[in-house]
């Protein structure tokens, strides 16, 4: 019961195959240690998809334009970080930062709709003109909500039990020193609610 391979394998009895000229011998090959555990000792979840990035950090972005006086559903205000804070969660800086620009773009292209009317109407500039400014400036403007979600997940692993008011204080922060062409902050959303 000879296997082709000119006697190099032959058949024993009950169907097992015994390699005579092939000595298969195993490799070892060193590998460093895997990386489980992220800055401050805590263990590191799997990645996020960026499809899965993107949605979180559309939906914190909606969430703050919906909360703005226009539509005036500013409980979501109190929520709409939520999404974003937990993608962010245990990622690497890039998807991090990616996450909170793409929440930032969507809240200043939102919020400052009306940038498109100014180019087109006072500017007499055609339409695609007012696309692409307030693109611009939207895309801009979302790199202060991408600077906080790439600080805030490190200072949230650092300091667990106070993350409550450190990450808050980054955002505030951030606010006040980041350029604004046209100054907003978070909180002008809750202008028209008198307490």
């Amino acid at each position: 019961n000879k296997i082709s391979r000119k006697g190099m394998a032959w058949r024993a009895p009950f169907g097992r195959v015994r390699h005579e000229a092939l000595a298969v011998r195993p490799i070892h090959v060193k590998m460093g240690p895997l990386r489980t555990k992220g800055p401050c000792g805590h263990p590191l979840l799997q990645e996020s998809s960026v499809l899965s990035l993107f949605f979180s950090g559309f939906c914190t972005g909606l969430m703050v334009v919906l909360g703005f006086p226009d539509l005036s559903l500013w409980p979501l205000l109190f929520i709409a970080y939520a999404p974003l804070l937990l993608a962010i969660r245990d990622q690497p800086w890039r998807r991090r930062l990616f996450a909170g620009w793409v929440a930032g773009t969507t809240m200043h292209a939102g919020v400052f709709y009306w940038v498109y009317e100014a180019v087109v109407s006072m500017g007499k500039l055609p339409g695609w003109v007012g696309l692409l400014v307030t693109a611009a400036y939207a895309a801009a403007s979302g790199l202060l909500t991408g600077a906080f979600a790439l600080a805030a997940e490190p200072v949230r692993r650092c300091a667990p039990n106070l993350w409550m008011l450190t990450v808050p204080t980054i955002a505030i922060g951030l606010e006040r020193i980041f350029p604004h062409l046209f100054s907003w902050h978070l909180g002008n959303a809750l202008y028209t609610q008198l307490w």
